[in-house]
């Protein structure tokens, strides 16, 4: 224990020591944390929320996120129309716009950015992002056929539709109508890129300061991965005047008792903090934003998974019986320490259902636990409601499965593995989960903490068995967005489900809405999405410090208008 503090303070002081002598001068510097190290600073690349802000921060999009949230602003383009339904959007780009390096930003590079995330050697995993633009899909899958299909001749890339119809005028042409195409371009992964840097650069582009080019408010002078990185003024940004600081330095920090100690020695000037210590009284000043994301545990349904020898979680039973007993009210009361954020459902409260209401609250509840089970006979043997009832029902499911899969409960502990983040907050919530399936289900879950650069290969391959750690998150308020990685990743191949959403696809108003509804229900029981907690997030920032915008959808942090006092 002492040797662990010994280890803290050197690295709060080796922090200090940064933010002191980086930036010594006149200079106006907003101090920040992130939960960890970016894994890549690419629009197009990147899934990680450590790396959203920074991307934001860098790349400038067509249209940026205004103050509430809900709506936009300018961005590279001061202005935007649509047509009649919606489905074609023009941008005008504003003139004598620069890169960092103070080459012209064209309407060339913006129609690039959007082609080259379909390029196959990317390997984009924000691609199905893109589907939404016509031909998108096609083209992608014009090129990515497995190897033993029949040959189909590669469609250009021209034929997507983003068009640059004037030497500042782009013209997206969608697949269907869609009213919140906007708060797609708001989004980090839509931000353009400058076309010679992405060439020259490859799927490097992104990986440190000296291979990316910003156009955003700010450019990246450094990055010490794992430590620290450095966002300077843009001297070239369009609208610089509105810019207030000269330096935000960003540390890396995922242990919260580092960040904790770095805000109680001042150096830093905002953390995001955990509710038991928000509920602790220790910072007065403590504020909170919903977030509308949905923590989920994932399983693999696939009967062949490489480098699996067998797969339990193809098997409905076992699933189920994990989800009857992960009991979220003592999850959000005891673990996380925030009653409102038990999901029993994947689509958050927050999102829009029929006629404008919220979505969660005209659906109700979709999965049950112990908190909510409702008993009664369930094939032929009569289950007593709550608690009791739950952990029956889930053994006899556990038993059940195992043996549909010729399998021992042995076997399973050896075998069966869940992936996930290795953050100190995910490894403490899975103990938590472990410790419910080893008291109501007598089972010891295997459970392996990955860093980023090592679980994002098992999730854009699919070849994890079990996923803990993650889910879906908004960047609009439609709840489409929260069941639409279902059918665009294709790791459920349930010819009902994705009939269901390709009507969804094309449908509108409270028809779509209604529908939606529907392909919740049926993922939820499948049990192979299974909602944990919704996120809401506690922070704290100095007295000193303001206009740093923090949003629900899309985006975590903008640095563009914080001020310093």
């Amino acid at each position: 224990m002492k040797r662990h503090s010994i280890i803290i303070c050197l690295l709060i002081a080796a922090m200090l020591l940064v933010s002191v002598t980086a930036f010594a001068g006149d200079g106006k510097v907003f101090r920040t944390v992130l939960a960890g190290n970016p894994t890549i600073l690419d629009p197009i690349m990147f899934r990680d929320a450590n790396a959203n802000s920074i991307i934001a921060a860098t790349h400038e999009p067509l249209l940026r996120f205004d103050e509430t949230g809900m709506s936009y602003e300018p961005g590279l383009a001061e202005s935007v129309e649509h047509n009649e339904d919606c489905s074609v959007w023009t941008f005008t780009l504003r003139e004598g716009m620069q890169w960092s390096d103070g080459t012209p930003i064209t309407a060339e590079d913006v129609v690039y950015s959007f082609q080259r995330a379909l390029h196959p050697e990317m390997g984009s995993p924000n691609v199905n992002d893109f589907f939404i633009i016509k031909n998108a899909r096609k083209i992608y899958e014009s090129r990515t056929e497995a190897p033993d299909a029949a040959p189909i001749e590669d469609i250009p890339y021209e034929e997507m539709g983003v068009k640059a119809i004037a030497e500042n005028k782009i013209e997206f042409s969608l697949e269907q109508p869609t009213e919140y195409f906007i708060d797609y371009i708001r989004t980090a992964v839509f931000s353009p890129v400058q076309k010679k840097a992405a060439e020259e650069f490859g799927e490097l582009y992104g990986t440190d300061a000296d291979r990316i080019v910003c156009s955003g408010p700010f450019v990246l002078s450094s990055w010490e991965q794992e430590i620290s990185l450095t966002l300077e003024k843009n001297d070239l940004y369009w609208d610089k005047d509105n810019v207030k600081v000269d330096v935000v330095e960003v540390n890396l920090v995922k242990d919260s008792n580092t960040v904790m100690s770095l805000y109680d020695t001042e150096a830093i000037d905002f953390m995001v903090i955990s509710q038991e210590i928000a509920n602790s009284g220790k910072y007065p000043n403590v504020k909170e934003i919903r977030k509308l994301s949905t923590q989920i545990i994932q399983f693999n349904s696939h009967e062949k998974i490489d480098g699996v020898e067998f797969n339990y979680f193809q098997n409905a039973k076992i699933r189920e019986a994990l989800g009857l007993t992960f009991d979220r009210v003592a999850f959000v009361n005891d673990v996380i320490k925030q009653p409102k954020g038990a999901a029993y459902g994947i689509v958050p409260y927050g999102m829009r259902g029929e006629d404008g209401g919220d979505f969660r609250e005209q659906q109700g509840d979709l999965v049950f636990d112990m908190s909510n089970f409702k008993g009664g006979e369930i094939d032929g043997k009569t289950y007593p409601a709550g608690k009791e009832g739950a952990i029956a029902r889930a053994k006899d499911l556990f038993e059940q499965g195992l043996a549909e899969c010729g399998r021992t409960k042995e076997q399973f502990e050896k075998e069966a593995e869940f992936v996930l983040p290795n953050f100190p907050g995910t490894i403490t919530n899975c103990e938590a989960m472990q410790a419910m399936w080893k008291q109501y289900l007598g089972v010891n879950v295997l459970m392996k903490p990955l860093e980023m650069a090592n679980l994002m290969p098992y999730i854009l391959s699919g070849t994890y068995q079990a996923l803990i750690g993650g889910g879906p998150s908004g960047s609009t308020y439609d709840p489409g967005e929260f069941l639409g990685f279902i059918y665009n990743e294709r790791q459920w191949e349930n010819p009902e489900y994705i009939e269901l959403w390709e009507k969804i696809l094309k449908s509108t108003g409270n028809e779509r809405m209604q529908m939606i509804k529907q392909a919740e229900k049926m993922a939820c029981d499948a049990y192979l999405y299974i909602p944990t907690t919704f996120r809401y997030t506690n922070y704290v920032l100095r007295e000193n410090v303001s206009g740093l915008r923090q949003f629900s959808v899309g985006l975590e942090y903008d640095y563009k208008y914080v001020e310093i006092k």
